[in-house]
């Protein structure tokens, strides 16, 4: 399938080109400003602080298809409760992973 990764922070592209040829991996990478936005994933993953996941919503949920699947990373156990409910009811999320103040969300469309 296509993996597309996608940061706003040029270093993280670089490191990212570095490891995805150490590995031998096949995975387009862009900056966040050139992302056209006129594909849909199965899959949708964003490492990101809680304010920014938030500001992302819709984004984050548009670039899906039916049945797609959403994980978030990068959110403090204490603020997961905020992210779950202001991504209701256009997707329930929930806790699936949890390493000492940082939770794992997961939903699906």
């Amino acid at each position: 399938g296509y993996t597309l990764g996608i940061d706003n922070d040029q270093q993280a592209i670089e490191n990212a080109e570095r490891n995805k040829n150490i590995n031998s991996s096949k995975i387009e990478l862009m900056h966040s400003h050139n992302y056209n936005h006129k594909k849909n994933f199965d899959i949708v993953i964003a490492n990101i602080l809680s304010n920014t996941i938030i500001n992302l919503k819709d984004r984050l949920i548009s670039s899906l298809r039916p049945n797609g699947k959403l994980i978030l990373s990068g959110i403090l156990k204490n603020q997961s409760a905020e992210v779950i409910n202001h991504f209701c009811p256009d997707i329930n999320l929930s806790i699936t992973g949890e390493s000492e103040d940082w939770v794992l969300l997961y939903g699906k469309t």
